[in-house]
């Protein structure tokens, strides 16, 4: 049992440094499910799992990453709206949630809500909440996080498990621009036992998606800032012609009026 587990994890180290993160990651996930219990790995066995993640982002954030050659013509299902583009978001990624939240706006840190698709608003809330506390280092704005297992982040799976009763298999989220001064997050994960077609959790290729649809996602959210500030521009023109135009006064001096 010994041998066959140290020929398994020789194999996943061959693919990696091979550059054959997929092969490595379906083989991680398969000896992990079926064998594992993260907690109690060596340490250097830890290490190489956190590393798969780090080289999955490192290639979605790449120009090896297809979906973002073409993510900006994406329409993302019916409707310009940022509900469609998060249901479609989540129907092509199989996730069980997917929340987008706005982090910070105007340097300040506020943690709201903006839409969500499949999650409960107390999920959603703790999400945000979650995201906007300045001392967790799991749903970073800087950069991808990619828990192809959410067991390789213990604090964050205990957490999410006290929001909504149980701890995801699979954790996505992705930074997001939402305007100028304001930054969101995509957080999208795989519940134990969902359906999905591909494996259970997420794969290299959910990352990749998630990536480039981030880029979709956030040319929205400044599409639809941009709309309303154009409607309000519009708006305060109107009220303050009606406001200006001193009925009270009575004249026929074109000079004077």
């Amino acid at each position: 049992h010994d041998q066959l587990s140290e020929t398994r994890w020789l194999s996943i180290a061959h693919y990696r440094s091979k550059g054959m993160i997929a092969e490595a990651l379906s083989f991680a996930s398969h000896t992990l499910l079926t064998n594992g219990d993260i907690a109690r790995l060596p340490q250097h066995e830890q290490e190489l799992l956190i590393g798969l993640s780090d080289d999955c982002v490192e290639r979605a954030m790449s120009a090896q990453n297809e979906f973002r050659l073409a993510a900006m013509p994406w329409s993302g299902g019916n409707g310009d709206g940022l509900q469609a583009a998060i249901d479609f978001c989540r129907a092509r990624l199989g996730a069980s949630r997917v929340v987008l939240v706005e982090v910070t706006s105007s340097g300040e840190r506020v943690g709201r809500v903006l839409t969500s698709s499949g999650a409960s608003e107390q999920f959603a809330a703790g999400v945000a909440a979650l995201a906007a506390n300045p001392c967790q280092d799991d749903l970073r704005t800087d950069r991808p996080r990619f828990f192809w297992l959410a067991a390789l982040a213990p604090q964050l799976s205990a957490h999410l498990a006290a929001i909504s009763g149980s701890a995801p298999l699979s954790v996505i989220t992705v930074p997001v621009e939402l305007g100028p001064d304001s930054s969101g997050l995509l957080y999208a994960d795989v519940l134990p036992g969902a359906p999905r077609p591909t494996g259970p959790g997420f794969g290299p290729r959910d990352l990749d998606f998630a990536v480039a649809y981030a880029e979709v996602v956030a040319w929205r959210s400044t599409k639809m800032r941009s709309e309303g500030l154009l409607r309000d521009v519009q708006r305060l023109r109107d009220q303050l012609g009606r406001e200006c135009e001193f009925p009270s006064i009575i004249t026929h001096n074109g000079d004077f009026r």
